[in-house]
């Protein structure tokens, strides 16, 4: 989506300087403590975001005020977090953007889970195994890595969210089942190579000093949104598809 497109990387470019060194492609070092600790943090902030939004889910589910109108909040936390500082007394007020920008998240796509709900409960479950499978299995080929190959990607993934975007306005006024199709699989796909890609830039510069575990798990957040709902997305329709088949076998 143009959210995701602006957030994962453009607000990154702006706010966090230089995507890599060309001579980190090469490296092959073991992750020093200090790194390591960074990723411990990292995964423990991201933990502390999908709490977040799945509190904001359930309020959703409780009153019923989300929807996708509130992406523009999160967008405008997230704007906000980026120009602050990554201080130490800047820590709290930054945590608590991240946590909000999540709560937006989770109640945004209330409505679609809702709906998921009443259709079919277990498509949820399935699409929560399913992210977890996936995000799990990228993030561990990130890191157990003998080198930094995957911030190659870095170039084709940009340009790939930059297609999306302007197939996502074009869609606005063009309906097409291929360019639904096409964000979507694409989307998912393009999303979970983020993880790969995120995950490694999050170690080099890690090694190169950065400590900024909030906004580094901004980004395995937005990473792990984005592939969730695709996923979910995917599994309700391949429902739906199957059920019109069967009701027209019937027939």
């Amino acid at each position: 989506s143009p959210y995701h497109a602006m957030s994962s990387s453009t607000v990154d470019r702006l706010f966090h300087g230089p995507a890599f060194e060309k001579n980190a492609i090469f490296n092959f070092r073991t992750p020093n403590d200090a790194a390591r600790q960074h990723v411990k943090n990292v995964y423990t902030t991201l933990a502390s975001a999908v709490c977040a939004a799945t509190l904001g889910t359930l309020v959703h589910l409780r009153v019923h005020i989300g929807g996708p109108f509130l992406a523009l909040g999160g967008l405008a936390l997230l704007l906000w977090l980026g120009a602050t500082p990554d201080t130490p007394s800047n820590m709290q007020k930054r945590m608590a953007l991240f946590l909000g920008f999540a709560v937006t998240q989770g109640l945004s796509i209330g409505p679609l889970v809702e709906y998921v709900l009443i259709v079919n409960p277990a498509t949820l479950v399935t699409a929560l195994v399913a992210t977890g499978l996936v995000f799990g299995a990228f993030t561990l080929s990130a890191l157990w890595a003998q080198d930094r190959r995957y911030l190659l990607l870095g170039g084709f993934l940009g340009s790939a969210l930059s297609v999306f975007f302007w197939l996502g306005l074009v869609g606005l006024f063009v309906r097409s089942s291929m360019l639904y199709n096409l964000q979507l699989y694409g989307g998912l796909v393009v999303f979970s190579l983020y993880v790969l890609f995120d995950t490694q830039m999050i170690l080099h510069k890690a090694e190169l000093g950065s400590r900024d575990h909030i906004w580094h798990a901004v980004e395995l957040f937005i990473d792990l949104v984005a592939i969730f709902v695709r996923i979910l997305i995917i599994l309700l329709k391949n429902r739906e598809s199957s059920k019109d088949g069967r009701s027209k076998n019937r027939r």
